[in-house]
C-alpha cells in the first residue's frame, strides 16, 4: 500500500503543481525521489526471487516515478529561466 499513499499524496500535490507553488512543487519532487528510492529496493528484492511479474510491475512504476522526475526538474529549469 505505500505506493498507493505516496500516489495519494502527489494527487493532493497536483492543484499546487499548477498553480506552480514551489513548496508543493518541491514536496513533490521529493516524493517522488523516495518512490524511485523504494521502487529500487523492490526491484531488487523481485529480482532475487526472480518474480518475473513483480519485475514487470516495478520496473513500470520506476519507468513512470523517472519520467515524472524528468519532468520535475525540467518545469523547474523553465521557471529558473523565466
Amino acid at each position: 500500500l505505500i505506493p498507493l499513499f505516496f500516489g495519494v499524496f502527489l494527487i493532493f500535490c497536483f492543484k499546487g503543481l499548477k498553480n506552480e507553488n514551489k513548496i508543493i512543487s518541491h514536496i513533490a519532487v521529493l516524493l517522488t525521489l523516495l518512490a524511485i528510492g523504494g521502487l529500487s529496493m523492490a526491484l531488487k528484492g523481485s529480482m532475487d526471487r526472480s518474480d518475473d511479474m513483480a519485475i514487470i510491475r516495478v520496473s513500470i512504476m520506476m519507468i513512470t516515478s523517472v519520467i515524472a522526475m524528468i519532468f520535475f526538474v525540467k518545469s523547474f529549469i523553465d521557471a529558473r529561466k523565466k
